[in-house]
Order: C-alpha cells, then sequence, then structure tokens
C-alpha cells in the first residue's frame, strides 16, 4: 500500500509535545477518522511517497526489531538524515501509515488507557508530557534520544547505521532495542567509528561469545574502547578494517 510522508507543523508538533494530554484521544482507536483529519489538516504534503512493508507484529518473535528496521528502511531508504532526523516527520508517521504497529507493539490496550510506555499510565500533565515516547517524543528529550526512542524513527536509524551495502547482519548487535540504540545514537558522531566498534561486536559475538549476542556488558566494553581510542588518535588516516581490528584486540585483552 502506497502511503504519503509529510511534516507536521512546527507550531502543532510543539503544542503536543509540551501539552500531550490535549491530543491522547487522537490516538484511541474508535477515534481513527479524527486522527486522520487531524494529522491531514495540520501536516505539509512534502511530495514523498512509500510503499508500507509488512512488518511483523508478533511481539514474542527476538527478531521482530531486526526484521522490521531492515523492512523499514528499505521502504524509507530515499529519506535524507536531515529528513530523518525531523521528529515532525516520525510523529506524522506514528501517527498515520505506522498507527497498528505502533498499538500492537504497546497492546491497544495501553493505548486506549493511556499508557504510552510500560512502566507508566499518565494521570496528569506532567506525565503525560514524560510517556509519549511512543508516538511523539518526550519533552526531556533531545534530538538524538527522541530519534533512538521513538518506535519507528529507531528502526529506521538502526539499519541506516548497519547496513553494509545490501546486508544488515549487523542489527544483531544492536538488539533489542531501544537499550542499545540509545547508547549508540548518543555516542557515535562518527560514521567510520561506528562501522568499526559494530563490526568488532558482531566479530566478537560470533566468534567468542557462542554466537550470543545479549550481553550489555560487553556491548559498553566495546563503546568504551572505541571511545579510548577515537580521542587519542587521528580517525580519518586509520583504514576502518584496521580500527576494526584494534577495537576487537583491545576486547579480547579487556574481557578474554
Amino acid at each position: 500500500m502506497t502511503s504519503k510522508i509529510k511534516v507536521l507543523k512546527e507550531d502543532i508538533y510543539e503544542d503536543m509535545k509540551h501539552n500531550f494530554s490535549k491530543y491522547d484521544y487522537l490516538y484511541k482507536l474508535n477515534n481513527k477518522d479524527d486522527r486522520l483529519e487531524f494529522f491531514e489538516e495540520n501536516s505539509i504534503d512534502i511530495g514523498l511517497d512509500f510503499e508500507m512493508p509488512e512488518l511483523v507484529m508478533d511481539n514474542e518473535n527476538p527478531d521482530a526489531d531486526i526484521i522490521n528496521a531492515e523492512r523499514i528502511y528499505k521502504s524509507l531508504s530515499f529519506l535524507t538524515h536531515t529528513q530523518a532526523s525531523d521528529m515532525r516527520i516520525w510523529t506524522y508517521l506514528c501517527g498515520t501509515a505506522f498507527y497498528e504497529y505502533v498499538c500492537n507493539y504497546l497492546g491497544q490496550e495501553n493505548v486506549e488507557s493511556g499508557k504510552y510506555n510500560k512502566n507508566k499510565i499518565p494521570d496528569d500533565e506532567v506525565s503525560a508530557n514524560t510517556a509519549n515516547t511512543a508516538f511523539l517524543t518526550s519533552t526531556k528529550h533531545n534530538v538524538y534520544r527522541s530519534l533512538a526512542t521513538n518506535f519507528v524513527a529507531r528502526l529506521w536509524w538502526a539499519a541506516n547505521m548497519c547496513k553494509n551495502g545490501n546486508d544488515f547482519s549487523l542489527l544483531k548487535v544492536i538488539n533489542p532495542l531501544p537499550g542499545k540504540m540509545v547508547l549508540t545514537r548518543k555516542f557515535f558522531s562518527n560514521d567510520k567509528v561506528a562501522k568499526a566498534t559494530l563490526k568488532a561486536l558482531y566479530k566478537f559475538y560470533s566468534v567468542d561469545n557462542n554466537n550470543d549476542f545479549s550481553s550489555r556488558p560487553i556491548y559498553n566494553i566495546a563503546l568504551k574502547e572505541a571511545n579510548i581510542i577515537s580521542s587519542s588518535q587521528a580517525l580519518d588516516v586509520i583504514p576502518e578494517d584496521l580500527l576494526e581490528n584494534e577495537i576487537y584486540t583491545r576486547m579480547k585483552e579487556q574481557i578474554v
């Protein structure tokens, strides 16, 4: 199915961000017509269309995020980094084409009760403002954390960071989301460091950790070692494969 990409108007986005409790009724299942009309009237058409991918809706599938990240990225691969960093676009998409996906991830009963994350049911304006991460963002989040926690944006950025040509196997390294994704987006400002670190992690998890990709301590050690290297060496003159090997070697010295 072909769907549109639009940009939510800035004033509406800012108001939703700071006064989400005024808008949460739109996300109830029986308010579909009101929700779609709201986004139609308050968004700007930027002339972009995409084919809505078939997403894995089984929340018990441990690889659901990996599969969906690749499918979402491939469907929206034409987005520039500037466009993909615009939370107004992701807010529009989460309220329209990806609404069912987000609801399924949260559980429709949680959406109906106003439970927009898995820990807190907002009962006043303050808590509502900090519990709308799934569909929008939180006023306390900067753009990087917002992109790493929004239920659709984080999948696009994960795949963008992990793609190696048409190979997305590096996604295994940052699964499950969003925990590792938050750390990764905050840490990586250099694409070469990001890719080298992810490849070193993939090698370590595969070879030295019995193909177990779940260890957060190993992940944290890799980020630490990459940070040490990147702060002490001229990265622009180091080939990516050498950087990967150095990170991997330092990880082995720390762990094995």
